[in-house]
């Protein structure tokens, strides 16, 4: 995970500088404010965090909803919820 936050947000040719870059929001890559090495705190080890734990999340999110039970739904579709509010 960390190797992939460096190849993101790299300061010497990560994704997000080489797109900021083509965007034309920076000149240089230098200009790349340094979120892994520099004065912005922990900010690299928030993003490497997040990186992390946003993935088990969703699966375990995922298996929670797959293991409720079918009759709320009925129920919430015979309430009046859309299939998109009812996460059916």
């Amino acid at each position: 995970m960390i190797f992939l936050v460096m190849l993101v947000f790299g300061r010497g040719g990560g994704t997000v500088t080489r797109v900021l870059l083509a965007l034309g929001l920076i000149e240089d890559m230098s200009q790349m404010a340094s979120i892994l090495y520099g004065n912005m705190g922990g900010l690299g080890i928030i993003v490497t965090f997040v990186f992390k734990g946003a993935p088990f999340v969703a699966l375990f999110t995922l298996n929670v909803m797959d293991n409720i039970s079918k009759q709320y739904e009925g129920v919430a579709k015979t309430l009046g919820c859309s299939q998109k509010k009812a996460f059916g």
